[in-house]
């Protein structure tokens, strides 16, 4: 019997501890080449009982911290959906935020794109946990080709109260020439940084078809951390997510 009670309060433990959702790019109103970029970020709860859900850390680009935080913490009825569950930056905010929920969550976090007289969507995935400290990832099949002034953009998270260095290797491939090394990036502690991952030019022969001009972009870091990719590919944005490896 004592057994089946401490089972059954640890069992009741479980169902009501809070699970960490981790929005790894959020933007309001960021005007760049292709036009003006801001967040959708809708949650669901998709749990049995209500949702007490409680956004808790912000890294801003650049350490701007123009963003005053949504109430400490918001309740959700079961299957109800809100679109306001987000810090609230000002205008030209880059940044990547945490919440958490006891009941489990539904999120999408859409980055539109308004330039041009329409709107163009990137779905960045919401993660459960950081990618783990000296592990590589990789993020795959990245842009890598020099295109007038597109660029592929790497977005880098610190969540660390400490400086990292993230490591970034693209795998070269025949019919690129001038292919980077190894890159190294320092991120201050709390911060999301944006870097330009240099391009290459890409040389494809006459009967090579399709010509690649992508590549595996792999990274590891001295801390837990996040990295994805984006970039536009004719004139619709892209977003890749990384995927850990095994090892």
């Amino acid at each position: 019997m004592k057994k089946l009670l401490l089972l059954a309060a640890f069992m009741a433990a479980s169902a009501h501890a809070d699970q960490l959702y981790i929005v790894p790019v959020f933007a309001t109103r960021v005007v760049g080449a292709s036009g003006a970029s801001t967040a959708h970020v809708h949650v669901v709860n998709v749990g049995l009982s209500a949702a007490n859900v409680t956004i808790r850390d912000i890294y801003a680009a650049g350490g701007i911290l123009d963003c005053p935080l949504a109430p400490d913490t918001q309740t959700l009825l079961p299957l109800e959906s809100r679109d306001d569950i987000r810090p609230f930056c000002g205008a030209n905010v880059v940044a990547a935020y945490t919440m958490t929920s006891d009941q489990p969550l539904a999120i999408t976090d859409d980055i539109g794109t308004t330039g041009g007289g329409h709107v163009e969507h990137q779905s960045v995935r919401v993660l459960s946990e950081w990618l783990p400290a000296n592990r590589q990832a990789v993020v795959p099949n990245v842009s890598i080709q020099s295109s007038g002034s597109d660029r592929t953009n790497l977005f880098l998270v610190n969540p660390n109260p400490f400086p990292i260095t993230v490591s970034v290797r693209p795998i070269p491939f025949a019919g690129a020439a001038g292919a980077t090394g190894n890159i190294s990036f320092d991120l201050p502690s709390r911060t999301l940084v944006v870097r330009a991952l240099p391009t290459v030019t890409i040389v494809c022969a006459a009967i090579q078809a399709p010509c690649r001009t992508s590549s595996e972009v792999f990274v590891r870091a001295t801390g837990i951390f996040y990295a994805g990719a984006s970039w536009l590919e004719n004139d619709d944005p892209v977003f890749r997510d990384p995927v850990l490896l095994d090892e």
